[in-house]
């Protein structure tokens, strides 16, 4: 007897935009404007931000904005991190939730 495989549908969420062949500060900066963001909060890896200048450089036009840091990203995004991401956000009445990194 074959078990039946699952079905089901899965939508993918909407991209506004993409930039790409520019510096991450540029564009940082570039979307926190034309959003008219002034309370942004930053996601990323642990190893991204306390190991390398990466975050910190992509950072830097857009630091006094920047109302929170999460860096305790854990691989496959359990729930645990999505909460207490969620919670980071409602916290700080962030109006710009950026991701850096994968």
């Amino acid at each position: 007897m074959t078990t039946p495989l699952p079905t089901g549908v899965f939508n993918y969420l909407e991209l506004d935009r993409v930039h790409f062949g520019t510096p991450a500060a540029d564009a940082l900066q570039t979307e926190a404007t034309q959003r008219g963001a002034r309370r942004i909060v930053v996601v990323t890896s642990k190893s991204l931000n306390r190991k390398t200048d990466a975050v910190t450089a992509a950072l830097a036009r857009i630091q006094p904005q920047v109302v929170g840091l999460f860096d305790d990203c854990i691989e496959h995004t359990p729930r645990e991190t999505v909460l207490a991401v969620a919670d980071l956000v409602r916290g700080t009445q962030a109006d710009l939730i950026v991701s850096i990194g994968g």
